[in-house]
């Protein structure tokens, strides 16, 4: 994959000249985007965990087929408020069809949601009320690797911009914006990322890396 990585950081380097800690650290993000999974296994911990940003949604796991949402299983293993299996098919959200509902859901935790599916391998329709979560989604080690895999096989090129990056003991925030595109002189994505990464006292290996919540994801509950 091509890249190109930019340090946005220089009044912060005039102040606070970047340490060994913070240069490793802007290493390992640009290997993680480009792909390189054996440089950034060797510095995560065997207990590593990476906790994605929380979000108000339905504990489903789905995959898109034919205009419905054939269920594959829970984000969370809590499932006490699934009356939904795995294999069943969804049809409708809210009393719109799949292809004409605005993605994501909107709303706060709690807010009913009115699902029509079928059961696998039944074509009689039922309808039941889910209702919103605040979810919280934890990958492993191995799972955030392979993860690092299907990112790069599924982008041409990107261009990452360290915008900040400040460290504390064990602690380091990192503020960056990462843009790529799927093909050669295809469309342009964005994202903006703030992580806090914590690293083992003794041998430095990253053990957790938390993501951010955003201004629009705490609007996203009110509309």
């Amino acid at each position: 994959m091509n890249r190109i990585l930019f340090l946005n950081i220089f009044f912060h380097t005039l102040l606070f000249p970047i340490n060994n800690k913070e240069k490793s650290i802007i290493n390992f993000i640009d290997a993680r985007y480009s792909g390189d999974t054996t440089f950034v296994g060797k510095m995560l911990s065997e207990g590593f965990t990476y906790e994605h940003i929380p979000f108000i949604g339905l504990n489903l796991l789905t995959e898109y087929d034919g205009g419905n949402l054939i269920v594959t299983g829970f984000l969370n293993e809590d499932t006490t408020q699934n009356q939904i299996s795995i294999g069943d098919t969804i049809h409708e959200i809210d009393n719109s069809l799949i292809d004409s509902l605005n993605m994501p859901l909107y709303g706060p935790a709690d807010k009913p949601v009115k699902i029509v599916y079928t059961r696998n391998g039944d074509s009689t329709f039922s309808s039941t009320q889910l209702n919103l979560r605040l979810l919280k989604h934890s990958q492993n080690r191995v799972s955030f690797l392979e993860d690092i895999i299907d990112y790069n096989d599924n982008w041409y090129e990107y261009d990452l911009e360290i915008i900040d990056i400040i460290s504390k003991k064990s602690k380091i925030f990192v503020y960056y914006h990462w843009e790529g595109s799927k093909i050669e002189a295809g469309d342009i994505y964005h994202l903006f990322a703030m992580e806090l990464i914590e690293q083992e006292k003794n041998s430095n290996l990253i053990k957790k890396i938390q993501t951010l919540w955003s201004e629009k994801q705490f609007l996203d509950q009110f509309k």
